[in-house]
């Protein structure tokens, strides 16, 4: 059987980093490298233009053991062009989609800005007051790094992978449950991808998440906003996921 093509899409802030090292330390998956930057090979129109050999020999040393190939970039969620791009080289590709609770995610989008010198606003400004955002001139993003409400619109995202591979070859994998229920999750996400569902990383109870910097504080107003513009979504992304999310609801920003 021909090795499985693997793409772990996103969401930002999401937990895709700790997803990518838990597979790349399975001995018959071959994670594309680097891990930063990331390939967003389908994303960028110089770099597709390439074609699918440029792709696979430039971002993949794999062994003789080797039984699937992945790549991690998270812009690949919000770009309505990259599932035809991926489809178009990789029809069979298996996609991973970690979410996570939207507001969290956007409070960990902001502090992410913050840290990487691009947002010069307030919590405020932004959540409540719709501020102009900073300029980007002379600044390369692959995406809009302001985008913090949009990107946690996930379900039109979801859509656009589900109708382009079809459902029995998406994986939608939430945040929360994940990292906490890491050796329950793992046999699961390894037969997904057709390698060893056995296999237990050493480092496993070592791993940690990247989720951004959390000891800035954030107003309840801010907090209770978010929630407001997400319940709709949320309650529509659980119908069409048919699993439960509604703890989202209750999460705070610790």
């Amino acid at each position: 059987m021909a090795p499985h093509r693997f793409f772990i899409v996103g969401v930002q802030r999401g937990g895709t980093t700790y997803l990518y090292k838990f597979l790349d330390a399975h001995p018959q998956i071959c994670m594309a490298t680097p891990l930063r930057p990331e390939p967003k090979f389908f994303l960028f129109d110089d770099l597709f233009a390439k074609g699918r050999t440029y792709y696979e020999k430039t971002y993949f040393q794999a062994s003789s053991d080797t039984r699937a190939y992945g790549e991690k970039s998270t812009s690949y969620l919000e770009t309505r062009h990259v599932p035809g791009r991926i489809s178009r080289y990789y029809p069979q590709a298996r996609i991973l989609i970690t979410l996570r609770d939207p507001m969290t995610r956007a409070l960990s989008n902001y502090f992410f800005s913050r840290a990487n010198g691009l947002e010069t606003r307030s919590p405020e400004d932004v959540f409540l007051h719709s501020a102009p955002a900073p300029s980007l001139e002379g600044v390369h993003v692959s995406v809009d790094p302001f985008n913090y409400v949009g990107r946690g619109m996930y379900l039109e995202s979801v859509k656009s992978f589900v109708e382009a591979f079809g459902r029995e070859h998406v994986i939608v994998l939430v945040f929360e449950r994940f990292v906490s229920r890491f050796i329950e999750y793992s046999p699961r996400v390894y037969d997904f991808l057709g390698v060893n569902p056995d296999f237990v990383p050493s480092m496993a109870s070592d791993m940690r998440i990247n989720k951004g910097i959390q000891e800035f504080s954030v107003s309840a107003k801010v907090q209770e906003r978010l929630r407001e513009i997400y319940r709709r979504p949320v309650a529509e992304l659980q119908d069409y996921l048919d699993e439960d999310i509604s703890f989202w609801n209750d999460c705070r920003w610790e």
